[in-house]
């Protein structure tokens, strides 16, 4: 991820897009993991 999209950056929020979704979705889950993340 760049550096301006963190916490180190400019902590501003990637952008994301969908395009062209099959008819019948509803809605558009996203999971992000962190793996360098104590857990």
């Amino acid at each position: 991820m760049r550096a301006k999209y963190t916490c180190d950056g400019q902590d501003i929020s990637p952008p994301l897009s969908w395009s062209d979704p099959p008819r019948e979705t509803v809605s558009f889950v996203l999971i992000v993991e962190d793996i360098g993340a104590p857990k």
